[in-house]
Parts: C-alpha cells; sequence; structure tokens
C-alpha cells in the first residue's frame, strides 16, 4: 500500500496550506511536515517553494503530482476490487438457447440447492448478446455452445457438439455428399443470428470463402422445435446441433446431408473475462460445472479444466 505521505502530499498541492490539510486528513501540522520531508529526501528536491507566504509546487512537484494522484487510483481500484471479491456471494450467469434447452436442470436449480449461500440470476440469450455482456463485467460467466474469437475472452471447454445439415428423407439430398455450391438454391432454415449455431455456420462458411448470403432462400426460426416441424414437413433443409435430433435420426424422421467439408463441432464453454479475478463463488460454480459434465456420460470431454 501506498506511504501515507504521497496522501498527505497530494492534499496539500489542492489546499495550499499546512493547517487546513493536516484538519482535512486528521493528523497533526507536524505529521504532515515530516511526510513531505520524507518525500523531498527520498526524490532528491523540494516539492513545494513558499513566497510571501503562498505555497507554490516546484517543477518537480508539478511533474510527480499526476504519477501520485495515478497511483492513488490504482491503489483505491485495488482495495475495491479486493473487497468485492472477498465478499462476493452472488452470480450473474449468462447462457444460450441450446444450452439451456438441454442443460437447465445441470446447474440453475441443483447449483442452488448445494450452494444456498451463493445467489445466482440467469440470462437467456444468443451467443453474439451474452459475449460482449462479460467484457462489460455485467456478466460472471457465460455458458455456450460456440467456439471463442475474442482475445478479451477465455473458455473452459468440457464437450462438444457435432452439427448435421439435415433434411426430409425424400429430399433430393438425403443421404448425399454435396458441395456448398450444391445447396446455395435450397430453402434453407436457420436459426436467429445471435444464436451459437449461427456463429458457427458463420465461421465454417468463412473457412470455405463462403458467407450466409450465398443462399438464395432463407428463413429464420427462433427454436429447434418450429425448424424440426418444418423439416419433416420437408420445407428445406437445416443446420442443427446433433443432440437435438437424435430422436429423429434415430427414427429415421430426418435425414442427414454430408458436407465435402466438414464441420468444426461446436465446443460447450464456460466462458469468462480473461483477466477476470476469480473469487470464492467463482472457483465453487467452476467446480461444480466440472463435476456435472464427468457425472454425465452422454457429453465426451474434450480439455475438462
Amino acid at each position: 500500500m501506498l506511504h501515507n505521505s504521497i496522501y498527505s502530499f497530494i492534499h496539500l498541492a489542492e489546499i495550499r496550506n499546512y493547517t487546513t490539510t493536516a484538519q482535512v486528513l486528521h493528523v497533526s501540522q507536524s505529521t504532515i511536515s515530516k511526510h513531505i520531508q520524507f518525500l523531498e529526501n527520498s526524490l532528491g528536491n523540494k516539492l513545494f517553494t513558499k513566497n510571501e507566504n503562498e505555497l507554490k509546487l516546484t517543477s518537480l512537484g508539478q511533474d510527480v503530482l499526476p504519477l501520485f494522484r495515478q497511483l492513488a487510483t490504482v491503489e483505491s481500484q485495488i482495495i475495491d476490487h479486493s473487497m468485492r471479491i472477498t465478499d462476493k456471494t452472488e452470480l450473474v450467469l449468462g447462457a444460450s438457447h441450446t444450452y439451456i434447452e438441454f442443460f437447465d436442470s445441470l446447474f440453475e436449480l441443483e447449483f442452488n440447492e448445494q450452494h444456498p449461500n451463493i445467489k445466482t440470476s440467469l440470462m437467456i440469450n444468443g451467443c453474439e448478446q451474452l459475449l460482449p455482456m462479460i467484457i462489460e463485467d455485467k456478466l460472471d460467466f457465460a455458458l455456450i455452445t460456440a467456439p471463442l474469437t475474442d482475445p478479451n475472452l477465455e473458455a473452459y471447454t468440457f464437450g462438444e457438439f457435432d452439427i448435421y445439415l439435415l433434411c426430409h428423407p425424400e429430399h433430393p439430398l438425403a443421404e448425399q455428399t454435396v458441395t456448398l455450391q450444391d445447396i446455395y438454391n435450397e430453402a434453407l432454415i436457420l436459426r436467429e443470428s445471435d444464436s451459437c449455431i449461427i456463429k458457427c455456420i458463420n465461421m465454417y462458411l468463412e473457412s470455405n470463402n463462403s458467407k450466409i448470403q450465398e443462399f438464395s432462400n432463407i428463413s429464420i426460426n427462433c427454436s429447434n422445435k418450429l425448424i424440426k416441424q418444418r423439416l419433416k414437413a420437408n420445407h428445406g433443409i437445416a443446420f442443427l446441433f446433433d443432440i437435438v435430433v437424435e430422436e429423429e435420426l434415430k427414427n429415421q424422421d430426418l435425414k442427414r446431408i454430408y458436407l465435402e467439408n466438414d464441420i468444426e463441432p461446436a465446443p460447450i464453454s464456460l466462458v469468462k473475462a480473461k483477466d477476470k479475478a476469480l473469487s470464492n463463488a467463482d472457483y465453487t460454480f467452476i467446480e461444480y460445472i466440472a463435476n456435472c459434465y464427468e457425472e454425465h456420460s452422454f457429453l465426451e470431454p474434450v480439455g475438462l479444466f
């Protein structure tokens, strides 16, 4: 922590009176004098001059004042942050729609039951809304099913989803291997633009020198259930996570279309700000999530932390 002499100097530089500065800091005037003398001896030169009872900063005093103010501000921020981390008993969590659809019971209810002293609040939204909120310190963590591209974030990955291109069993492309060019004119049914799967698809298209605008017939549905209904009615093709269509593929209600260049699996991740200082509550939640996915065999761990 900063020596008290620095605070005495900052206040005296602003007030320009030893007596008043001592009163503000609740110390004696001799203490202020000793603090200034200590700094001047340490720096090897005078910080103040007195001309006709007017206290003025020397050239050195003018140079070091903004630096000492910065140090005082940083110290205050460190103390505030330390107190917040130590006393933290609330977690603000975010989760993508797909995550909540399949894993809600894994953490929201059970975590609160196991750790009643830690209050949690949950925001459900698309990846493109959740990730900036972590950087802005509006969320402690987000549970998403998409890769990260922002260097200000880091993810603990504990599983992955494959991404399938799907259609009705009687669709001409069912069980066929195709290129992207082969499907540009197909009726493509997509999730909303801020969803995790769209983030994955956009990255895949970009890696193949393509973009979503190449598709001539796009419609948007905000739920996996509605998309599957449209596929079963043979109204188009769609990209969905494998876990979403396990039953439909098993019952042959839907079929896959195979792309020549496979789509990279989507990681299932717990995301936090890269430089986030973790509190005891944070560590408790991270450990809980890790244990959850060790206990659920339907996920293949690919980097459990």
